[in-house]
Order: C-alpha cells, then sequence, then structure tokens
C-alpha cells in the first residue's frame, strides 16, 4: 500500500469519526475542514452550502493550514456568494461533479483571481456534497503549486463528499423532527388556553346571564305562592316571559357554541350567522336599526362539504372577523369571501374602516380575537394573515389546507339529496322594516 493511499484511508476514517459524531452542521464543518486538509496536505479549504431560498451557494466554513497566511483570500472567500455556473463552488454546483483549475490566478472564471494570486493559492479542486441527485454544497481545496490530482485522489474526495452530504442530510432530518416537535408542543400548550378561555367565557355567560335571571325567576315564583290569586296571576305571567327569554338566552349560547347549521354545511351556517347582523333594535326598542351591510361571495364553495375542523375554523375566523368590524372599525359594509384554491380553502373578511396597527396591538397584547383566529388557524397547519394601518382598513385572510378536509360521506349524502351549488354571492342589506331577515340575492 502506497504512502498516499494511507493518507487517503487515515482521512476517510477522521471524516467518519467526524460525521457520526458531530450534532450540528456548522461545528460538523469546522473540524471536518482541517481534518481533510491536514491530511491531503492542502493550503486552504472552505465549504460552501446552498442557501435554497436565495439560489446561492454561501461559505460557511474556512481553514488553513498553520504556517500559511491568505488573509485577503480568506476575507474574499468568506464574503463571496456564487450562483450556479460561476467561480469555481458555482461550476460544481452546476456540473454535479468534481472539477479541477489548474491555476486560478489564469483561469477566466474565477473571481477571486486576484486575491489568490496576491496570497500565491494557484491549483484548486471542488467536490460536490450531495446524496443521490440532491446537492448539498461544495468543497474546494487550494494549494501553493499548479494542481495534479491522481484518480485513487478524485474517488477518495467523491466518497468524502458523500459521507458529508449523508452527515448533512441526518442533522438537517434530526433539526427537522425538533422543530416540529416543538411546534406540536407549542400548539398543544396553546389549544389548551384557547379551550380554558373557552370554558371561562361560558362559566361567565352562566353565571352572570343564565345565573342572575334563574334567581329572580325562583324569587318571583316563590312569593307568586303567597299572593292574592290575581296579582299570583300576573306574577306567573311575568314568570313565563322571564322563562321565554330564557329559553332564547340558552338557544343563543348553544348556537354560539355549535351553530346546528355548520353541520348542513360552512356557507348555509354563514348565511344564518350574517342575518343576525343585518338589522337590529334601536336604543328605545321602537324601531329597527341598520347595523351591517354584508357582501358574501363563495363562488364554487356551496358544493362542497368540507371535514368538521375546517368548517368550524372557517365559521369561527369570519365570526370573530365580523365582530371586530362591528366593534371596532366604524365601517358599515363588509366583505367576507370563500374560495378553494392552492389546496386549501381561503377566507377573506375586508373592511374600508379605520383600521389598525397590527404590531402595535400584538406587542400590547389586545388581540386576543386575533391571537384565537390565529391558533385555529395554526392548529390546520395553515396561516392567517393581517394586512391593516390607522385609517386604510383591515384585511384578514386564513388560508386552511384541505388535504383530507373534505368531507366524503357528507359529499356522497348531499348529492343525494339532489342539493345544487347555492348562489355564488349574496349581500345582507340593512333593513329596518323587516327585522331577521336581511338577505336579499
Amino acid at each position: 500500500m502506497t504512502h498516499d493511499v494511507q493518507k487517503q484511508l487515515a482521512v476517510l476514517h477522521a471524516v467518519t469519526r467526524v460525521v457520526a459524531e458531530a450534532r450540528a452542521i456548522a461545528s460538523g464543518l469546522d473540524e471536518l475542514l482541517p481534518a481533510i486538509c491536514n491530511g491531503m496536505a492542502w493550503d486552504v479549504g472552505a465549504a460552501w452550502l446552498v442557501d435554497e431560498e436565495a439560489n446561492v451557494l454561501r461559505c460557511v466554513a474556512f481553514s488553513k493550514s498553520p504556517a500559511v497566511h491568505v488573509p485577503g483570500f480568506e476575507a474574499a472567500t468568506r464574503a463571496a456568494v456564487f450562483v450556479s455556473g460561476i467561480g469555481l463552488p458555482g461550476r460544481v454546483w452546476k456540473a454535479g461533479a468534481a472539477c479541477k483549475i489548474s491555476d486560478v490566478v489564469l483561469d477566466a472564471n474565477f473571481p477571486r483571481a486576484r486575491r489568490a494570486g496576491d496570497d500565491d493559492l494557484h491549483g484548486a479542486f471542488g467536490v460536490p456534497i450531495r446524496v443521490g441527485g440532491r446537492l448539498f454544497g461544495v468543497l474546494e481545496f487550494f494549494t501553493h503549486n499548479v494542481c495534479d490530482l491522481s484518480d485513487e485522489l478524485l474517488l477518495t474526495m467523491d466518497a468524502i463528499g458523500s459521507q458529508i452530504g449523508l452527515f448533512i442530510q441526518r442533522v438537517q432530518s434530526q433539526e427537522q423532527e425538533r422543530d416540529l416537535q416543538e411546534q406540536l408542543q407549542c400548539l398543544a400548550t396553546r389549544l389548551v388556553m384557547v379551550q380554558e378561555a373557552e370554558r371561562r367565557h361560558l362559566a361567565r355567560e352562566l353565571h352572570d346571564e343564565l345565573g342572575q335571571v334563574l334567581t329572580g325567576l325562583k324569587l318571583m315564583l316563590e312569593t307568586a305562592a303567597r299572593l292574592p290569586h290575581a296579582a299570583a296571576v300576573a306574577r306567573t305571567e311575568q314568570a313565563l316571559r322571564v322563562v321565554r327569554r330564557l329559553v332564547e338566552d340558552v338557544r343563543a349560547l348553544s348556537l354560539n357554541l355549535r351553530p346546528p347549521m355548520l353541520e348542513q354545511g360552512l356557507v348555509s351556517a354563514l348565511v344564518e350567522h350574517f342575518d343576525q347582523y343585518s338589522v337590529g333594535p334601536s336604543a328605545d326598542g321602537s324601531q329597527a336599526e341598520p347595523l351591517m351591510k354584508i357582501i358574501f361571495e363563495h363562488a364554487g364553495v356551496e358544493a362542497q362539504m368540507f371535514s368538521a375542523q375546517i368548517r368550524a375554523a372557517a365559521f369561527r375566523i369570519v365570526q370573530e372577523s365580523v365582530t371586530n368590524v362591528i366593534r371596532h372599525s366604524s365601517s358599515r359594509e363588509v366583505t367576507v369571501r370563500l374560495q378553494v384554491a392552492r389546496q386549501s380553502l381561503i377566507v377573506v373578511v375586508e373592511d374600508q374602516g379605520l383600521g389598525f396597527d397590527v404590531e402595535a396591538a400584538i406587542a400590547e397584547g389586545t388581540t386576543a380575537g386575533l391571537a384565537g383566529m390565529r391558533e385555529r388557524s395554526s392548529l390546520l397547519g395553515g396561516r392567517l394573515t393581517i394586512n391593516s394601518a390607522p385609517g386604510r382598513g383591515t384585511r384578514i385572510e386564513a388560508e386552511l389546507p384541505l388535504l383530507n378536509g373534505i368531507d366524503d360521506h357528507s359529499v356522497k349524502k348531499a348529492a343525494k339529496r339532489g342539493r345544487s351549488p347555492g348562489p355564488t354571492a349574496l349581500q345582507f342589506e340593512p333593513n329596518p322594516s323587516r327585522s331577521g331577515d336581511g338577505a336579499s340575492v
């Protein structure tokens, strides 16, 4: 066995040990480059990784032999960014294979040539860091001499590039798994917080509203038994009115928790929900006053029956958004839009009202409603985008991935009933003369 082959085997063993023990890409490369440079007698080495978002190569590690002094070339290398085909790293990236340059100072496609000449670097060699057809980055090495590489060295360097590729793939997979676990844990914590908040709200409703009404009803019935007949009848009639109001309150509370129309479909539930915003009682109760004009667009959505989770999330997001428009925007019109695109249900709620500073509201912690909408989107793997500014209105867009979010069983039931897609646009106009019936197509 020749001395060169022994050195190459020693480097392979050193690389194997590092990639087996390293837990982070940066620290692993910082340890790998000196091992390769010292074992193979390279004067300088650099590692480049692909920045997939920018589609460029960036230097992430640099190494040199202790006796080598290359300040200009090191600075140029650390600052450089290469696209495919440019420079030695770019050429290796484009070819997907090893490349060598006999003398970089004389090479027309080597942007760092002047710095290399100043520091007396000439021969260069680059090898891809890859696994199968996926290229993660490039290793490049330099010597003071003109480059002349043996076939054995080329094979060894290619094997090293593959080993490092497997290492990077493993670390990235582990990082992704850790990130996923952290996200799941965070979402689980947030889900518990949302559930607790809803329980507190329900408890307040039961105690502050229904509890007080029931207490008053109890007193009415107790006193009615001690009153003369005529007064007792009047008190009983009063108690019956309270009971009727109590039934309505319980019904409203139940509808708020889970609208029955959601079982029939998202569009049907929203149509029923919007109807209550079209008119409302005046201050003295003598005349209906307009509340809000809601323009509802849902092209192609009525025919689709989404999963229960998708329906509930979309309904709550729209419900909270419209409530915020009524409470805070001073706008008398809001547009709600549903559509299926990019394998997702897209929900848009838009108004031209007062608007607000989104970042400031989030920083102040006064956006429980917005936080709840974001949680609902996140739990389904979706996202919520809020665009607003003072005086410029507000646009809220939720993207809820469907994946398996179409309820095939519901679709079949709808087909059997012969349900046809409903109108693609509704306007809920303020209508003072018709309480509770504000929809017009």
